[in-house]
């Protein structure tokens, strides 16, 4: 439903640890503000906001939600029992949140990384599934998670030492196995940004010397790159397979060959890397803008 507000309002929603929108991003309000949107970061789990005072809820930097899951889930369920425009949609959010959407998005005929998915409360070991696909460095996350969050790297021989970590991991939530893929530490994982189905802009993710993840807070470091037609295309396959089109979304990736093998399809708070490239903030803007009318 479109605004009846001649000034409509938008929350760039946030997290008590970095309540206000971060550096690249603190433009956004008076560039909204210029296209007669009032924008403000808000903390999703302030009790005392009143949301339906927001023509649309955009959620920017939830990064405490895979943490909090049993806060959050409940209350993107709020919003849409509000009927508050959420962006992305709740139907999609709440599909996004288990990276088991990749086994789905691998039927639908999506490369990914060789992945081993594992159901919570269950018992898997280690050892004997990195023997049965003769993996000798594998990698180990939560189904839920961001940012590294409890993601090991190990050699074949280390399993006896992280089965603790998988077993930890899947009192939780369910967990992925997968193997090492060396090009993201040769070349770096590759992030495609796409507004309302239009592609953006895209970075290169390097990690830091002798390191493997890519997070700012790891060292790594992110370059603004363009991508060849081939992997642009196969990134595109991947926004045709979602269950519905994304307002906003960040597909991540490693290259071998002309090969794209999706890591993530990041549709809930990703970091958007606006200041790589020109015109991306601006792009941001329409965007959100539109979302609010």
């Amino acid at each position: 439903m479109k605004s009846r507000n001649p000034r409509p309002t938008v929350a760039f929603v946030t997290y008590s640890g970095q309540p206000q929108l971060y550096a690249e991003e603190a433009e956004l309000p008076a560039l909204l503000a210029a296209r007669g949107v009032q924008a403000e970061p808000v903390i999703w789990s302030d009790p005392s906001v009143d949301w339906k005072r927001f023509d649309a809820v955009v959620i920017r930097s939830t990064w405490d939600y895979f943490e909090r899951f049993d806060e959050f889930r409940p209350w993107i369920d709020r919003m849409e029992s509000l009927g508050i425009p959420l962006f992305n949609s709740a139907a999609l959010v709440r599909w996004n949140f288990d990276k088991r959407y990749l086994r789905e998005l691998e039927t639908r005929g999506i490369r990914i990384l060789p992945t081993v998915f594992l159901e919570p409360n269950t018992r898997a070991d280690l050892a004997e599934i990195l023997s049965a696909h003769d993996w000798t460095h594998a990698v180990i996350k939560p189904a839920v998670s961001g940012g590294a969050y409890r993601t090991h790297r190990l050699e074949a021989s280390e399993a006896g030492v992280y089965q603790p970590h998988l077993e930890t991991i899947l009192e939780s939530c369910g967990a992925l196995v997968q193997p090492f893929f060396p090009e993201i530490v040769s070349e770096g994982e590759w992030s495609l940004v796409f507004f309302d189905g239009a592609f953006s802009h895209a970075v290169l993710k390097v990690p830091a010397p002798a390191e493997y993840r890519i997070q700012p807070h790891f060292g790594g470091r992110a370059e603004h790159v363009e991508p060849e037609p081939w992997m642009l295309g196969q990134a595109r396959e991947v926004l045709a397979a979602l269950p519905e089109a994304p307002a906003y979304a960040r597909i991540d990736g490693l290259r071998r060959g002309r090969e794209f093998f999706l890591m993530e399809a990041e549709l809930i708070e990703p970091y958007l890397f606006l200041a790589t490239a020109p015109g991306a903030s601006a792009r941001y803007v329409d965007l959100v803008a539109n979302l609010a009318r």
